[in-house]
């Protein structure tokens, strides 16, 4: 699966066009907005801390007075049957609610790990 893209509605998940290849492409086409990222766990069936990811959302959204299109509720009944899309793998998925209008988008695509050799070494880093 290549990375999907969906408008979050109270009519439902709807197909958003995008010629976006990343979840980072498709971050800058749409308005600015807040956002949050995180990968599912379990093959596919749990994410962590997702309200923890939600309240990023809804916390700034509720003070500056947007309504978003789909209450938490709805929004995670419909994340689950995005990341249905993509399992039994893992997905990495970002939330993102529109600062203009409240419109949430729900950006989708395989999570892929990084190496082995990388977990099992670890990496130089340099902080700046």
């Amino acid at each position: 699966m290549n990375m999907l893209a969906f408008k979050i509605t109270q009519a439902g998940n709807l197909p958003h066009q995008t010629q976006a290849k990343t979840l980072d492409e498709m971050t800058r086409e749409l308005p600015q907005g807040f956002y949050t990222t995180f990968s599912t766990l379990f093959n596919g069936t749990r994410a962590m801390g997702l309200g923890a990811h939600l309240q990023r959302l809804y916390a700034p959204a509720v003070e500056r007075g947007l309504i978003p299109s789909v209450d938490e509720s709805t929004l995670r009944n419909r994340l689950a049957d995005i990341v249905e899309l993509n399992l039994p793998k893992e997905s990495r998925v970002r939330l993102i609610l529109t600062k203009n209008d409240g419109t949430v988008y729900v950006g989708v695509q395989p999570f892929e790990p990084l190496p082995k050799s990388i977990y099992e070494n670890g990496v130089k880093v340099i902080s700046a």
